[in-house]
């Protein structure tokens, strides 16, 4: 499974810096994926917000 995961990871690495350089072909400049990509930061953040996380219960020391 952590392989599987990792090969996403690298999945969007790739097409991070080629939708990069091909909006620097189309347009010139880096300004719409600079746009672009604090939209989806703030859409990432938004979709986390409702996450409760249940506090770890540490059953004591292990010797």
């Amino acid at each position: 499974m952590a392989i599987g995961s990792r090969s996403v990871g690298c999945v969007g690495g790739f097409f991070g810096a080629w939708l990069g350089g091909l909006t620097v072909v189309n347009t010139g400049a880096y300004t719409w994926m600079w746009w672009a990509n604090t939209a989806l930061s703030m859409a990432a953040a938004l979709v986390n917000l409702p996450i409760k996380e249940a506090r770890v219960v540490r059953q004591g020391a292990m010797a």
